[in-house]
């Protein structure tokens, strides 16, 4: 595998050298545009290298959007947008979307969603078919009020992880890895979605 990780750092400063640090990735076409531009060659130079011990790859390595671990220190998980700085649902997934066929070893999304999402499956169910269509691959979505959490590749108790700062033991080794993740980067702060009605042009 060749992983990448801090395309939303990447794509922020590129910007930013552009003159225009306002232009986010997530929060801004141009942003988006220029992230699809710089996962598509990263790809190309993958696929054209041969790489030994790769013979399940016909020769060559696969293309993996690492989640993040605690040791990434102030860079943010493979192709996703920074913790806090989530758009909304709609545009979230369409940001996210259109990388999602370049990683055949693996990509992921995380979506935080509140109680709206139980009183509305049918929305959900929507939700997940529109991400299908759009190209999404793999995404995780995680009740705000939920016990259970997904923190990078763990699904892990929010408990657990209080309570390793409290007393430093864990019941199982995974909750240690998602402990550093969540202190590092506040994993369970991502933005919150409201799962409902919101008809962006009705017909």
């Amino acid at each position: 595998m060749f992983g990448i990780f801090g395309l939303a750092d990447c794509v922020n400063l590129l910007m930013a050298h552009q003159g225009r640090p306002d232009a986010r990735y997530g929060h801004d076409a141009d942003a988006d545009a220029l992230s699809i531009r710089v996962v598509e060659r990263v790809a190309e130079l993958v696929a054209a290298r041969p790489m030994p011990y790769c013979e399940g790859g016909n020769g060559f390595a696969y293309l993996h959007s690492q989640s993040g671990i605690d040791l990434d220190d102030d860079v943010t998980a493979g192709t996703r947008i920074p913790v806090g700085d989530e758009p909304g649902m709609l545009e979230h997934i369409t940001t996210c979307a259109p990388h999602h066929h370049l990683f055949a070893s693996g990509v992921s999304d995380i979506f935080h969603v509140d109680e709206t999402a139980v009183r509305n499956p049918q929305a959900m169910v929507d939700i997940i078919r529109g991400g299908f269509a759009s190209g999404m691959r793999d995404f995780t979505f995680n009740l705000d009020s939920n016990e259970f959490i997904r923190i990078t590749g763990y699904l892990v108790r929010k408990s657990d992880i209080a309570g390793i700062a409290a007393t430093g033991s864990a019941r199982h080794g995974s909750d240690y890895l998602a402990a550093g993740s969540e202190a590092s980067y506040h994993l369970t702060q991502r933005a919150v979605k409201r799962v409902r009605a919101h008809e962006l042009s009705p017909k």
